[in-house]
């Protein structure tokens, strides 16, 4: 258990909690029960980039420890784009792109994970089904006010630059995802970027929103 703990902190920004996650290792450990550990990557892009390695790598701790990998595809929401660091709306990806981009990321993942050790899912699953009154109580969740405190749609708005609505959207569906997770796989520790740290607490009850959204690499490890 310390040899992963010790592997995740390092190029880790935080472990939230670290208490909690222990409690969890400790937990599998003793009924002999792997957790599940979940990380999202959109498929905006044909390739997984450098900066994609810093997550899987750390996925790859917990399968060497014996855990079980949720590979999360965001095939849904990266026909959206993340509008993480940008200073304009992203071009919408047709969903024959984000498919086809989709099984780039489904073959180059097992460079570096255990395939009997990994899972893969897409969160058009849940996202797809979901009616226009579901979209509706997920947006009410959220004010513009908390929306403009991320830096990055801060500084749009004080530049007077576009902002689209559906831009919006992004960190609430961003956020969603865990609770389909928690639910059906009882994901045990999900593991996010800092881009996609904002979707999750702010999605999160009682969650704080922090003031900066950088589009830094580094990871959190959140268990949930």
């Amino acid at each position: 258990m310390e040899a992963i703990l010790k592997s995740l902190r390092r190029g880790t920004i935080d472990l939230i909690s670290e208490e909690e996650l222990r409690n969890k290792l400790r937990r599998a450990e003793k009924g002999n029960r792997p957790l599940r550990v979940k990380a999202g990557f959109d498929p905006t892009a044909p390739d997984l980039h450098l900066g994609h390695t810093v997550l899987i790598q750390k996925l790859k701790h917990f399968q060497e420890a014996g855990h079980q990998v949720v590979f999360l595809i965001g095939d849904f929401t990266g026909m959206i784009g993340d509008p993480t660091g940008t200073v304009e709306t992203r071009k919408i990806l047709t969903r024959e792109d984000v498919e086809r981009n989709a099984q780039t990321y489904r073959e180059q993942i097992f460079k570096i994970l255990n395939p009997e050790r990994t899972e893969v899912r897409f969160n058009s699953e849940w996202l797809s089904p979901l009616s226009i009154g579901e979209m509706v109580r997920i947006a009410g969740q959220m004010t513009v006010a908390r929306m403009l405190e991320r830096d990055d749609f801060r500084r749009r708005y004080e530049e007077q630059r576009p902002i689209s609505i559906h831009e919006f959207l992004y960190p609430l569906f961003q956020g969603y995802d865990s609770v389909p997770c928690a639910r059906t796989w009882n994901s045990g520790a999900p593991i996010r970027s800092s881009t996609s740290w904002w979707g999750a607490i702010s999605s999160a009850p009682g969650g704080r929103s922090p003031r900066s959204s950088s589009p830094r690499r580094s990871s959190r490890a959140w268990t949930a």
